[in-house]
């Protein structure tokens, strides 16, 4: 198949010969007193004539085709008031007495394109045409050219479309989740269907292909376990986590959770690929990227509404149901999963205005080994966001339900990170982590955590004024009331 580059010279050329091919013909064009746009045109062959009535004093001009060349033009023609040229508009000459003689002249001798008749004049005219039909010719071909090029750039993008959508597929619906009112919220997810998802995983060749073009552009994070990048994927932005040798089985674990079957979720962050290329000590997860950041970057530098809180609650509460959720059809399974990990900064928020839950460094599965569950080399949650029973000493039993509930514990200190940013009778909280004003040390120390907790009973403080908003009272005595046993809390 010719190539896009070959189709445009060839288009060129042709442009170009259309553009020469009626100069080539022998066809001329002359001036002619009878004719109402005053030129007529000759076919090829042909002659411009010009005759003089000396009688009328009057010039009569025009053509002549080629049959009638010899007759009217030859030199035995006994009328020597009429010559004939052959260049484009050459039959000009007045009718003074001077132009009658040069006519006679030039009949007599039968040198009908002698240089002393006149027939410079007819020359400048025609030079002129061919110059003017030159300089047209290149603009338009600077035209046509600039034309074919956008064509075949807009082809070639249409095509890395085409082959983009097919390498990565759809990453969720799009569309915002719309708040038609605002009533009493409760955990109430919305209904999970196998018809939303689509099968997993990329063939690790596509996977690795994607990995392999992608280029690092800016460092956006250095985490506890990668390190976090902007990345360009065929001129797309992606999220791109660079984990070191160290952190390999953290990448593995990751990697394993977003590779399972029916994992598209519109809450849950869009995977696209993984590899550990042989020729690098690093290893790379490819995912959406999304310019707002993580939530709590988005919570530092904006203020929201109500219908902001209700979204992201709602967003929140479907991705955790689904991760929750064992699903399984006729093409795979999706295990119910724990994510373990649930905060503010493990939860980006979406172009559309929504949530997606990310980072599945710790997340375990109901698939795995029991034993796993409590490994003692499973690296350690954020503590702030840990769950009472598990930072007791000895810490419960982990079983799936159980680290189930505690992500539902984190998500109730989530929401509260979210509602504090509400804009309630014009006030606005400050950014603030669970527990900052009481922790003294960073990182978080599990036993630290334990005496604020457990031993001195405290939890979060609720602002005054969140009695006096309809969302925030809901996420008060609904969300935090169940998530963190609010009613019983103390103020930190």
């Amino acid at each position: 198949m010719m190539s896009g580059w070959s189709c445009y010279f060839v288009s060129c050329c042709a442009l170009l010969y259309l553009l020469i091919q009626p100069q080539s013909t022998g066809a001329l064009e002359c001036l002619c007193n009878d004719c109402k746009t005053g030129v007529c045109h000759t076919e090829a062959g042909g002659a411009c004539f010009v005759q003089i009535l000396e009688a009328e004093r009057v010039k009569i001009s025009g053509c002549t085709s080629e049959s009638f060349v010899p007759d009217y033009c030859g030199t035995d023609q006994s009328d020597d008031s009429k010559a004939c040229c052959f260049s484009n508009y050459c039959n000009h000459w007045s009718t003074t007495s001077s132009r009658e003689a040069r006519i006679s002249d030039k009949n007599k001798t039968g040198m009908e394109t002698d240089e002393s008749t006149g027939s410079s004049g007819g020359d400048t005219l025609e030079t002129i045409a061919i110059v003017s039909g030159v300089i047209a010719s290149f603009f338009i071909i600077i035209a046509a050219s600039v034309s074919l090029s956008f064509f075949y750039c807009y082809c070639c993008h249409r095509r890395s479309d085409r082959e983009r959508t097919e390498d990565m597929g759809e990453c969720g619906d799009s569309s915002p989740s719309p708040v038609a009112s605002i009533g009493p919220v409760a955990f109430q997810p919305q209904g999970i269907s196998l018809g939303k998802l689509s099968t997993h995983p990329f063939p690790s060749l596509q996977q690795r292909h994607i990995v392999q073009h992608t280029s690092l552009q800016k460092n956006l994070e250095k985490g506890r376990f990668c390190d976090t990048y902007i990345g360009v994927w065929r001129r797309d932005q992606v999220l791109v986590k660079v984990f070191s040798e160290k952190a390999e089985r953290i990448w593995f674990n990751e990697s394993r959770i977003h590779q399972l079957q029916h994992m598209r979720h519109e809450n849950v962050h869009c995977f696209y690929a993984t590899d550990n290329p042989d020729s690098s000590s690093h290893h790379f997860i490819v995912l959406e990227y999304h310019r707002h950041g993580s939530l709590y970057e988005y919570l530092q530098k904006t203020t929201l509404h109500s219908y902001n809180v209700v979204t992201f609650a709602m967003a929140i509460a479907d991705g955790l149901a689904f991760l929750h959720s064992d699903l399984s059809d006729e093409l795979g399974r999706k295990p119910s999963i724990a994510h373990r990990n649930i905060s503010s900064e493990s939860i980006y928020v979406t172009a559309n205005g929504s949530c997606c839950i990310s980072d599945f460094s710790l997340a375990v599965t109901s698939a795995d080994n029991p034993a796993d569950l409590s490994s003692t080399t499973t690296p350690n949650p954020d503590y702030r966001y840990l769950a009472p029973e598990f930072l007791a000493s000895p810490p419960a039993t982990p079983t799936l339900e159980t680290l189930k509930k505690g992500d539902i514990y984190s998500y109730g200190l989530v929401l509260w990170e979210i509602a504090r940013r509400c804009s309630v009778l014009g006030m606005v909280e400050s950014v603030c982590l669970p527990y900052s004003t009481v922790l003294q040390q960073t990182p978080v120390q599990r036993d630290e955590m334990r005496d604020i907790v457990i031993t001195r009973d405290l939890r979060p403080p609720v602002p005054d004024q969140w009695n006096r908003d309809e969302v925030c009272r809901h996420v008060k005595f609904e969300f935090l009331g169940n998530c963190v046993f609010i009613r019983n809390m103390k103020h930190s």
